[in-house]
């Protein structure tokens, strides 16, 4: 017996089977003015907020995933948060790469050092900074004299 006859459905050979796969569900919806299709070619599943960002994650999905954030956890209306996450540039790395300052001066102080601390509180999880690599937050500005 073939091994991938394993892994067949049990129907008669006579019987073709026309379900289709199921359907995509959608994503978060256009951000930073692309198609709902464009973004769910890219996202097979709907990326939520709680969902931990993954580095492999593409410029579209870490823009849905802020989308998602900014209306569940920060109370933006959906317009607004589709501006403001059509504002996050790069892709899964520069989500974890961006510093304290950077999310203040996308979304103010509070809602910027809350993000922050979300992220690093998340940074260990599956599929966030790989485990190789070593980054660190909360270090010399540059502008702080030296002792």
């Amino acid at each position: 017996m073939p091994a991938f006859s394993i892994f067949r459905k049990s129907k008669p050979s006579s019987d073709k089977d026309t379900s289709s796969p199921p359907p995509y569900r959608e994503s978060a919806g256009p951000v930073g003015g692309e198609s709902t299709e464009k973004t769910m070619s890219k996202t097979p599943t709907r990326i939520q907020a709680t969902d931990t960002p993954q580095w492999e994650w593409s410029t579209s999905q870490c823009q849905a995933w802020f989308y998602e954030f900014l209306i569940s956890k920060l109370d933006y209306a959906p317009e607004a948060a589709g501006e403001v996450a059509g504002k996050l540039d790069g892709f899964g790395p520069n989500i974890y790469s961006r510093t304290v300052r950077d999310w203040r001066e996308l979304l103010g102080h509070e809602q910027g050092e809350g993000i922050y601390s979300w992220l690093l509180g998340v940074r260990r999880q599956e599929g966030a900074i790989p485990r190789n690599l070593g980054m660190s937050h909360g270090g010399r500005s540059g502008t702080e004299k030296k002792r």
